[in-house]
Protein backbone atom coordinates (compact mmCIF):
# COMPACT_ATOMS: atom_id res chain seq x y z
CA UNK A 1 0.00 0.00 0.00
CA UNK A 2 2.80 2.41 0.88
CA UNK A 3 4.55 1.69 -2.41
CA UNK A 4 1.31 2.19 -4.35
CA UNK A 5 0.76 5.55 -2.65
CA UNK A 6 4.35 6.57 -3.39
CA UNK A 7 4.07 5.76 -7.11
CA UNK A 8 0.54 6.94 -7.92
CA UNK A 9 -1.26 10.27 -8.07
CA UNK A 10 -3.80 10.54 -5.26
CA UNK A 11 -6.51 12.21 -7.37
CA UNK A 12 -6.44 10.18 -10.58
CA UNK A 13 -4.79 6.93 -9.56
CA UNK A 14 -2.39 7.32 -12.49
CA UNK A 15 1.34 6.98 -12.00
CA UNK A 16 3.04 10.10 -10.59
CA UNK A 17 6.49 11.46 -11.51
CA UNK A 18 8.19 9.10 -9.05
CA UNK A 19 6.40 6.14 -10.61
CA UNK A 20 7.35 7.45 -14.06
CA UNK A 21 11.03 7.51 -13.09
CA UNK A 22 10.85 3.84 -12.19
CA UNK A 23 9.09 2.93 -15.45
CA UNK A 24 11.55 4.96 -17.53
CA UNK A 25 14.51 3.26 -15.84
CA UNK A 26 13.09 -0.10 -16.84
CA UNK A 27 12.43 1.07 -20.42
CA UNK A 28 15.90 2.54 -20.81
CA UNK A 29 17.57 -0.58 -19.40
CA UNK A 30 15.86 -2.89 -21.88
CA UNK A 31 15.91 -0.53 -24.86
CA UNK A 32 17.47 -1.89 -28.00
CA UNK A 33 14.92 -1.54 -30.76
CA UNK A 34 12.05 -3.60 -32.06
CA UNK A 35 10.36 -5.25 -29.12
CA UNK A 36 12.05 -2.90 -26.65
CA UNK A 37 11.28 0.28 -28.55
CA UNK A 38 8.80 2.72 -27.05
CA UNK A 39 6.86 5.87 -27.80
CA UNK A 40 5.54 8.70 -25.70
CA UNK A 41 2.35 10.69 -26.02
CA UNK A 42 2.19 14.00 -24.13
CA UNK A 43 -1.37 15.27 -23.61
CA UNK A 44 -2.61 18.64 -22.41
CA UNK A 45 -6.27 19.49 -21.83
CA UNK A 46 -7.22 22.44 -24.03
CA UNK A 47 -8.30 25.58 -22.16
CA UNK A 48 -8.11 23.87 -18.77
CA UNK A 49 -7.63 27.16 -16.90
CA UNK A 50 -10.79 28.53 -18.51
CA UNK A 51 -12.60 25.28 -17.62
CA UNK A 52 -11.60 25.70 -13.95
CA UNK A 53 -12.57 29.38 -14.01
CA UNK A 54 -16.00 28.58 -15.48
CA UNK A 55 -16.90 25.46 -13.51
CA UNK A 56 -14.66 25.55 -10.43
CA UNK A 57 -11.66 23.54 -9.30
CA UNK A 58 -13.72 20.58 -8.01
CA UNK A 59 -15.12 20.24 -11.56
CA UNK A 60 -11.57 20.41 -12.92
CA UNK A 61 -10.54 17.64 -10.54
CA UNK A 62 -13.51 15.54 -11.64
CA UNK A 63 -12.55 16.15 -15.27
CA UNK A 64 -9.04 14.86 -14.56
CA UNK A 65 -10.48 11.74 -12.91
CA UNK A 66 -12.78 11.18 -15.89
CA UNK A 67 -9.98 11.73 -18.37
CA UNK A 68 -7.79 9.23 -16.52
CA UNK A 69 -10.59 6.67 -16.77
CA UNK A 70 -11.06 7.30 -20.50
CA UNK A 71 -7.32 6.97 -21.14
CA UNK A 72 -7.06 3.73 -19.16
CA UNK A 73 -9.83 2.29 -21.36
CA UNK A 74 -8.25 3.61 -24.57
CA UNK A 75 -4.62 2.46 -24.34
CA UNK A 76 -3.23 -1.06 -24.21
CA UNK A 77 -2.77 -2.87 -20.89
CA UNK A 78 1.04 -2.75 -21.17
CA UNK A 79 1.08 1.04 -21.62
CA UNK A 80 1.63 3.27 -18.59
CA UNK A 81 -0.16 6.56 -17.94
CA UNK A 82 1.44 9.27 -15.81
CA UNK A 83 -0.03 12.46 -14.41
CA UNK A 84 2.92 14.49 -15.58
CA UNK A 85 1.88 17.79 -14.02
CA UNK A 86 -1.33 19.77 -13.57
CA UNK A 87 -3.46 18.83 -16.55
CA UNK A 88 -0.59 17.27 -18.52
CA UNK A 89 -0.61 13.52 -18.93
CA UNK A 90 2.15 11.37 -20.36
CA UNK A 91 1.59 7.94 -21.85
CA UNK A 92 4.50 5.54 -22.21
CA UNK A 93 3.76 3.13 -25.03
CA UNK A 94 5.91 0.05 -24.66
CA UNK A 95 6.97 -2.08 -27.62
CA UNK A 96 5.82 0.35 -30.28
CA UNK A 97 7.30 2.37 -33.12
CA UNK A 98 6.42 5.80 -34.50
CA UNK A 99 3.48 4.44 -36.48
CA UNK A 100 1.94 2.84 -33.39
CA UNK A 101 2.61 5.99 -31.39
CA UNK A 102 0.90 8.13 -34.05
CA UNK A 103 -2.11 5.80 -34.10
CA UNK A 104 -2.41 5.98 -30.31
CA UNK A 105 -2.20 9.79 -30.32
CA UNK A 106 -4.85 10.02 -33.04
CA UNK A 107 -7.17 7.60 -31.24
CA UNK A 108 -6.79 9.40 -27.89
CA UNK A 109 -7.50 12.80 -29.42
CA UNK A 110 -10.65 11.54 -31.15
CA UNK A 111 -11.96 9.52 -28.20
CA UNK A 112 -11.55 12.44 -25.78
CA UNK A 113 -13.27 14.87 -28.16
CA UNK A 114 -16.29 12.53 -28.41
CA UNK A 115 -16.55 11.89 -24.66
CA UNK A 116 -19.02 13.72 -22.45
CA UNK A 117 -17.46 14.04 -19.00
CA UNK A 118 -19.85 13.76 -16.07
CA UNK A 119 -18.58 16.20 -13.44
CA UNK A 120 -20.83 14.71 -10.75
CA UNK A 121 -22.44 18.10 -10.20
CA UNK A 122 -25.94 17.27 -11.41
CA UNK A 123 -25.43 19.37 -14.54
CA UNK A 124 -25.04 18.45 -18.19
CA UNK A 125 -21.81 16.50 -18.92
CA UNK A 126 -19.09 18.58 -20.59
CA UNK A 127 -16.94 18.05 -23.66
CA UNK A 128 -13.26 18.93 -23.75
CA UNK A 129 -10.49 18.47 -26.27
CA UNK A 130 -6.80 17.73 -25.90
CA UNK A 131 -3.65 18.70 -27.73
CA UNK A 132 -0.99 16.06 -28.15
CA UNK A 133 2.69 15.92 -29.01
CA UNK A 134 4.30 12.54 -29.57
CA UNK A 135 7.69 10.98 -30.25
CA UNK A 136 9.19 7.50 -30.46
CA UNK A 137 12.64 6.05 -29.97
CA UNK A 138 12.42 4.21 -33.30
CA UNK A 139 12.07 7.48 -35.23
CA UNK A 140 13.44 10.24 -33.03
CA UNK A 141 16.15 8.38 -31.12
CA UNK A 142 17.77 9.83 -28.03
CA UNK A 143 17.09 9.41 -24.35
CA UNK A 144 13.74 9.60 -22.61
CA UNK A 145 14.46 13.23 -21.71
CA UNK A 146 15.22 14.01 -25.37
CA UNK A 147 11.89 12.47 -26.34
CA UNK A 148 10.05 14.50 -23.69
CA UNK A 149 11.55 17.73 -25.02
CA UNK A 150 10.56 16.82 -28.55
CA UNK A 151 7.02 15.75 -27.58
CA UNK A 152 6.64 18.97 -25.56
CA UNK A 153 7.73 21.06 -28.55
CA UNK A 154 5.21 19.21 -30.72
CA UNK A 155 2.50 19.65 -28.07
CA UNK A 156 3.00 23.42 -28.20
CA UNK A 157 2.85 23.26 -31.97
CA UNK A 158 -0.56 21.57 -31.64
CA UNK A 159 -1.66 24.30 -29.19
CA UNK A 160 -0.46 27.08 -31.50
CA UNK A 161 -2.11 25.57 -34.56
CA UNK A 162 -5.64 25.41 -33.20
CA UNK A 163 -5.68 22.69 -30.50
CA UNK A 164 -7.62 19.42 -30.58
CA UNK A 165 -4.89 17.77 -32.65
CA UNK A 166 -1.88 15.51 -32.47
CA UNK A 167 1.54 16.57 -33.79
CA UNK A 168 4.54 14.42 -34.50
CA UNK A 169 6.48 13.11 -37.46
Amino acid sequence: LTEKLALHDKLTGLYNRHGMDRIVSELEETRGGGENSYGIVLIDIDHFKRFNDNYGHPAGDQLLVGLADVLLKTVRLQDRIVRFGGEEILILLSRTDISGTRQSAKKICRVVAKTKFDLKDGKEPKNVTVSIGYAAVSHDGGSFHDLIKLADKRLYEAKNNGRNMWVGP
